[in-house]
């Protein structure tokens, strides 16, 4: 539908997932190969958006959406015993996780720079999470991935880009967010969850000259360790793509 300036527009689009694992064996070393139960899943993953021009340069969107998402292979079946110690065993029970999404955003087209925001929250049930179950003799954790329940995820993004000269443009991009899941330590209580960084940022300036164009790319990722817990810090990462259309060259 469209007025005079204004303009409305909607989409939806359907999705059909069929997952199956079959004929599996899980085999130790020195002992029995065990055969492994099949399973399978399927789920439609629909997703609605739509979009309304509040003038010729600004766009407000809303989008709504399901996913699926099989366990991986290693999470079902691997076994390892790591030289630094612990024990990892496979759980071929797990099921698919689901998740639901909304998004809310805004779009500001202002000629050579474009900027745009928007709010997310995203919901998982079915969770995939990596838990320990128990110690070895020595005293190490024996872990597996399990199903805990359900997770959340919510932020924001801000989003710039302009364009300084047909040769020129650079970029930015903003992310705050913070995770939740079931805590299998605590009682499957909802807890932070670590594995999502609470602050992103991504930086670039580009470059094109037909038929090159070189990228210099860097992002930051904030700290993701849990309270007590010491590990690497991965400050940022800078990327220089440099490319022709047959002859691609990534210089990290």
């Amino acid at each position: 539908h469209s007025t005079s300036r204004r303009q409305r527009q909607m989409c939806i689009r359907d999705r059909y997932d069929y997952y199956e694992k079959y004929g599996g064996y899980n085999y130790r070393r020195g002992n029995t190969p065990t055969k492994l139960e099949s399973d399978s899943y399927h789920q439609f993953s629909p997703k609605l958006s739509a979009s309304y021009a509040l003038d010729d340069h600004t766009n407000l969107y809303l989008s709504f959406g399901k996913s699926f998402a099989p366990p991986l292979l290693y999470q079902l079946y691997r076994y390892a015993e790591p030289s630094y110690g612990g024990r990892y065993e496979p759980n071929p029970s797990l099921k698919p996780e689901t998740t639901t999404n909304w998004e809310l955003g805004i779009k500001k087209d202002l000629g050579k720079t474009k900027i745009s925001a928007d709010l997310f929250y995203a919901r998982t049930k079915d969770y995939i999470d990596l838990v320990t179950i128990g110690k070895t003799a020595k005293g190490a954790d024996i872990k597996t991935y399990k199903n805990v329940g359900e997770a959340r995820t919510h932020g924001a993004e801000l989003s710039v880009t302009h364009k300084f000269s047909s040769l020129w443009s650079v970029y930015a991009n903003y992310t705050w967010q913070l995770g939740k899941v079931a805590d299998a330590d605590n009682g499957y209580a909802m807890g932070r969850d670590y594995e999502i960084p609470r602050h992103l940022f991504h930086s670039g300036v580009t470059y094109t000259n037909h038929p090159w164009t070189v990228n210099v790319d860097s992002m930051f990722v904030s700290a993701r360790n849990e309270p007590g817990w010491e590990s690497g810090k991965f400050k940022s990462l800078s990327l220089i793509h440099i490319s022709e259309p047959t002859r691609p060259l990534y210089i990290s």
